[in-house]
């Protein structure tokens, strides 16, 4: 691929991220590190620990203590190991819009939300030191120049790494399962099954 298609796809990538976000609307901008004993350079290693901590980022932003799959909250979540010189941190950008009331969310209830999730994870993982994080709220007219920050690394060599971003889907959501193969049925087994089925056994 030449580096000009690769640049292109770069740009579509890019373009498809800033359409995401609603016009003249705000973004957080929240970059995060592991405590300097934790840090990896490994990136399916990093990928289950941004998992765990993000997972309770969201739980503790919709207020249940249930287990869920889809999140309401949309983001982008770039990981980043500078040209593979440095174990991997990562930045996200997400809106955080309230689907009740269609308010984003306070920065202050954005950041204590960080703030116990980022406890959680000190508690799991039992660590010294909780994770380090920063949190800008990004006006709308600067959300092109940040996305181009967060997208800076995706080209590498000749390739295009766009596996490197994640949202809540690719996140957190399970692999699918597997079809498991029907068992072949004699004509008795079947006529029994459907018996059992209809008083309510099977």
């Amino acid at each position: 691929m030449t580096e000009e298609e690769l640049q292109r796809q770069l740009e579509s990538i890019q373009q498809t991220i800033y359409n995401k976000i609603p016009h003249d609307t705000s973004t957080y901008f929240i970059t995060i590190t592991l405590p300097y004993e934790f840090k990896t350079y490994d990136i399916g290693c990093f990928a289950d620990r941004m998992k765990y901590l993000l997972s309770k980022f969201i739980k503790h932003l919709l207020n249940c203590k249930r287990l869920w799959i889809d999140s309401v909250y949309d983001f982008d979540a770039f990981f980043e190991n500078v040209d593979q010189t440095e174990p991997w941190h990562l930045h996200l950008l997400g809106t955080f819009i309230d689907q009740t009331t269609g308010a984003q969310l306070p920065k202050n209830l954005i950041e204590e939300t960080m703030q116990k999730a980022s406890y959680r994870f000190k508690q799991h993982y039992g660590l010294d030191r909780e994770i380090n994080y920063k949190i800008k709220l990004v006006p709308y007219s600067d959300i092109q120049t940040v996305i181009g920050y967060c997208t800076k690394e995706l080209i590498q060599g000749n390739v295009l790494c766009s596996d490197r971003i994640y949202c809540p889907k690719t996140l957190f959501n399970p692999l699918p399962k597997q079809p498991t193969k029907k068992k072949n049925l004699t004509k008795t087994q079947r006529k029994i099954r459907k018996i059992k089925k209809l008083c309510g056994l099977s």
